[in-house]
């Protein structure tokens, strides 16, 4: 009942058995078998354990049983609704950096900030398809402008425009190296990556930032000035840099100080709840949301009605089972009395011959 197994009787009456092909009990032989945490399954959960042969290291091959069913639900059943859950996640966070990266709030960004996500490889092209980035990288650029804070309202001294490359040679592809120099070029910014690969900006005293135009993604995929962090929903978070400096929240996307009514970027964050950005941009998060909750109300209710219609099979062979090898009492009882006659009938018929015998004998004499 734990696992599907095929098994051989020899002519001594031994017994072999066999898990997904391989040898489990052999005559006086057989194979050990341990749990061991399985990175595959998800390098961040080390409770996910797999089954193997401790000789081999060989996974056993599971087909049926209570722990094909376990293994079923946590790989593939559960997986796949994780994997949703996953995608909305992702959605969100693009969906909102997007728009928060390129837009400003009450005030510029007047203090050193940092990326959120790491590029080990500060040196590595981003039309590469950096695989620790979460997001993708295109042809484009995005610009950094800075303020003097010393006049009222600040000043913009400065426009920095970064080009990101991803096409042509790959030796003249964008990196995160190029990133940091291109605002180190800045008179009044100072750009460093770091050794976790890690991108901090810190302006001058008395001089602020912010981007603006990003075309290329690049500010999403490094996690640059956006409101979440994270890739997925079990990462899913709101930048630290926004919960200490609310007043960064951005809410607008003029660079004109003395434009305080403009809420554009506050209007286009919460847009994102209906813009189709799932399922090849058909679904909104609500509709992608009820779409999985649908996926699980139907999945329940198969596995329900299979289960139903299993454990009717399996009522009916037993009671096929036991009009053929189950005894009535009733049955029996009959039986019984049926003997107990015969046997007193046959008694008496015995008892009979043998008066009819002495007598017959003693007639002859």
């Amino acid at each position: 009942s734990i696992v599907n197994i095929n098994y051989r009787e020899r002519d001594n009456g031994v017994i072999d058995i066999q898990l997904g092909g391989a040898e489990l009990v052999n005559g006086g032989r057989y194979s050990e078998l341990e749990t061991y945490p399985d990175p595959t399954i998800d390098p961040d959960r080390p409770d996910f354990l797999g089954v193997r042969f401790v000789d081999t290291g060989d996974d056993i091959i599971i087909s049926g049983g209570s722990l094909h069913g376990a293994f079923q639900a946590r790989d593939v059943e559960i997986k796949a609704i994780k994997d949703r859950l996953d995608a909305m996640a992702a959605a969100l966070i693009k969906g909102i950096n997007d728009i928060h990266t390129q837009g400003n709030g009450l005030s510029y960004i007047d203090q050193a900030i940092a990326s959120t996500n790491s590029v080990l490889n500060v040196n590595a092209p981003f039309g590469d398809n950096i695989a620790e980035l979460p997001f993708p990288v295109e042809e484009g650029s995005f610009e950094v402008h800075v303020f003097d804070e010393s006049t009222t309202p600040p000043t913009l001294v400065e426009t920095i425009t970064v080009p990101v490359t991803t096409s042509g040679p790959i030796s003249g592809w964008t990196t995160l190296g190029d990133i940091e120099g291109a605002i180190n070029a800045s008179a009044f910014l100072t750009s460093l990556a770091d050794g976790n690969g890690i991108l901090n900006i810190t302006p001058d005293s008395g001089y602020s930032f912010t981007f603006a135009n990003d075309t290329s993604g690049v500010l999403t995929a490094i996690g640059l000035n956006g409101l979440l962090t994270g890739s997925d929903a079990a990462s899913i978070n709101v930048n630290q840099d926004i919960e200490d400096n609310p007043e960064w929240l951005s809410t607008g996307f003029s660079l004109d100080p003395l434009e305080t009514g403009d809420n554009a970027a506050a209007l286009a964050l919460a847009a994102v709840r209906g813009m189709e950005l799932l399922d090849n941009d058909s679904q909104t998060l609500n509709e992608y949301f009820e779409s999985t909750i649908v996926e699980v109300g139907i999945r329940s209710r198969s596995n329900l009605d299979t289960l139903a219609v299993q454990q009717a099979f399996v009522l009916d062979f037993a009671q096929r089972r036991q009009e053929v090898s189950g005894v009535s009492l009733d049955e029996e009882a009959t039986y019984l009395i049926q003997y107990q006659r015969a046997f007193e009938a046959s008694a008496r018929v015995i008892s009979v011959t043998d008066r009819m015998l002495d007598t017959l004998v003693n007639l002859v004499r």
